[in-house]
């Protein structure tokens, strides 16, 4: 009897392996189908459309911890320029950016002209913030990480409603005071814990995660990785 797990996980192989994208990354031991396969159970199997998962392990640049970059100096100089304002502790508060970042969004094609393409942050934060979820995570992560506060890009989707596709999304974790919060790229100014953020986003699954010194791997909501 094949269990649904190697079932899926030889049919995702399958087509990695047809589109040669098999071991494009590693995530520790695992191979890119295995990563799938797990990503595809933890979202309830034949529910999702694996085309999603494919996206998202294509899409993700080899060594994307290298987009998180706090020591670049335009990351740092508005680090500097960013004031934290937590209005009620362990649950939400805003950070209060200067005037040019204005958190344009954009999606590649309509800014680049192509399918997917990642924005370094100082490239990013230069151009007032226009672009993705992609390249708004990066660049709020670096700027958090020169604040001294851990941050993580979060790869997922967001779950569809009946007839409606879900969707690749990525947000950011951070903690402050000992406390977890998410900023997402749709309320680019709001720190959200995660229980105000799925009052929002109710059906958000996160399936692997990045940062400055974490490779690319499924997601956890440990900070002790």
């Amino acid at each position: 009897m094949i269990t649904r797990r190697s079932f899926i996980g030889g049919i995702i192989g399958g087509v990695a392996t047809f589109f040669g994208i098999e071991g494009y990354l590693k995530v520790k031991d695992e191979t890119i189908a295995e990563l799938l396969a797990e990503m595809y159970g933890r979202c309830g199997g034949d529910e999702i459309p694996t085309s999603d998962y494919i996206r998202w392990l294509t899409k993700v640049p080899a060594n994307p911890e290298r987009y998180i970059t706090p020591d670049d100096p335009v990351v740092q100089e508005y680090a500097r320029k960013i004031d934290i304002d937590i209005i009620s502790e362990g649950r939400f508060g805003y950070f209060i950016t200067p005037p040019e970042l204005k958190f344009e969004y954009e999606t590649d094609s309509e800014q680049f002209g192509k399918g997917d393409e990642w924005q370094m942050p100082r490239d990013y934060l230069l151009s007032g913030g226009v672009g993705d979820c992609e390249d708004y995570t990066l660049a709020i992560a670096s700027i958090f990480e020169a604040k001294n506060f851990p941050a993580r890009v979060v790869c997922g989707v967001v779950r569809g409603r009946k007839n409606d596709p879900d969707k690749p999304h990525a947000v950011v974790e951070t903690v402050i005071d000992d406390y977890e919060y998410i900023m997402d790229v749709s309320w680019p100014r709001t720190i959200l814990s995660e229980d105000k953020y799925r009052r929002r986003v109710y059906k958000w699954k996160p399936l692997a995660m990045f940062g400055k010194n974490m490779s690319y791997r499924l997601y956890h909501s440990s900070w002790d990785l």
